[in-house]
């Protein structure tokens, strides 16, 4: 289910009707909710007066705890500010997320041509917002930033970063062989088998582990399969590399007395 939480103000329709569009090819169209607008929160905790901009950890840590109550896993809540915030040491954020977890936020004021004193067009807007919307959902469902400018899960340090970005997951998928037949496949496969790969390269790095994964498909009769999924661990022998350090040595001040032998020979110039 994914909870669109409006933060201080009312979202219009265009707003609403873009997020739900866009959402809904990437999610289950039927695990939309949009609640109620919260009207107040603590200025005092969460507002920064010397930067006269909100402060995105706090403001996440918030809403946490105002959702004291147990979270599905798979329960995700996009809150939609209308004002500016910033997080840490960056001096804005278009949005920001727990990292698999329940809890993101987009900031919707520098995504409008107006904040940069251009004329406004709503049409622009709205790609923008729909962009850091699935970007901050991603990161709740464990997806990291990725390396290509055109994936939406590509850090955005500027809204031309934002632009040159494409909409859906679909870049991401294909560059980490993740499969999308799952309607609703960043609640599955993506944050398991991006934490095995992280644990495989680990133990290979680390203890000299090679962890190999292969799955397969059985039909037991014409209305049932069955997936095997088969784990393969082998101790990979040590590669030894042997230096000989006195040939090294010898090489070098071979080189060190060429160099001199031509110093010497040279003419001096006065």
């Amino acid at each position: 289910m994914q909870i669109l939480q409006p933060v201080l103000f009312q979202p219009n329709k265009d707003i609403l009707s873009s997020l739900e569009e866009v959402l809904s090819e990437e999610f289950n169209p039927s695990s939309i909710v949009i609640a109620q607008p919260i009207k107040q929160i603590p200025e005092q905790l969460l507002f920064d007066n010397q930067r006269k901009q909100w402060k995105s950890n706090e403001i996440l840590q918030w809403l946490s705890d105002k959702y004291n109550k147990p979270i599905s896993k798979s329960t995700k809540i996009l809150a939609i500010c209308d004002f500016d915030a910033y997080s840490g040491n960056l001096n804005f954020v278009f949005g920001e997320a727990q990292l698999d977890g329940s809890i993101s936020a987009i900031y919707l004021p520098r995504l409008r041509q107006e904040f940069y004193g251009l004329k406004s067009n709503e049409s622009v807007f709205c790609q923008r917002l729909v962009k850091e919307a699935v970007h901050e959902l991603g990161h709740s469902f464990g997806l990291s930033h990725c390396r290509n400018i055109k994936c939406v899960m590509h850090f955005s340090n500027s809204l031309s970063d934002t632009d040159i970005k494409k909409v859906h997951y679909l870049i991401f998928a294909k560059k980490h062989k993740i499969s999308t037949d799952n309607k609703q496949w960043p609640k599955s496969p993506n944050a398991l088998s991006r934490r095995l790969n992280q644990i495989r390269s680990n133990l290979l790095e680390g203890l000299g582990i090679k962890v190999t994964i292969s799955r397969t498909t059985t039909t037991k009769d014409k209305k049932s399969k069955v997936n095997n999924v088969t784990i393969g661990i082998r101790k990979i022998p040590p590669v030894e590399i042997k230096i000989t350090l006195k040939l090294a040595i010898a090489e070098a001040c071979a080189r060190q007395s060429v160099a001199l032998a031509k110093t010497q020979n040279q003419p001096s110039l006065h």
